[in-house]
């Protein structure tokens, strides 16, 4: 959600984890770009690397 009245530059990445909570290695887990506009209300999806992936972070940050 971009609560502001710029526009707003993030990246995103999503790390997925096995059942031991170990990283599993994957192409999808690498920074992406993304441009909000004012008051932009935007959802993610993806889709987990491998079967035996059980849980996943997702991480966030502002762009200068």
């Amino acid at each position: 959600v971009n609560n502001t009245s710029s526009e707003l530059n993030v990246q995103w990445k999503v790390i997925w984890l096995d059942s031991d909570g170990m990283e599993i290695d994957s192409l999808v887990s690498s920074w992406n770009s993304l441009a909000l506009q004012p008051h932009e209300i935007r959802g993610l999806q993806g889709a987990a690397p491998r079967v035996d992936a059980a849980d996943m972070r997702f991480y966030a940050r502002k762009m200068p």
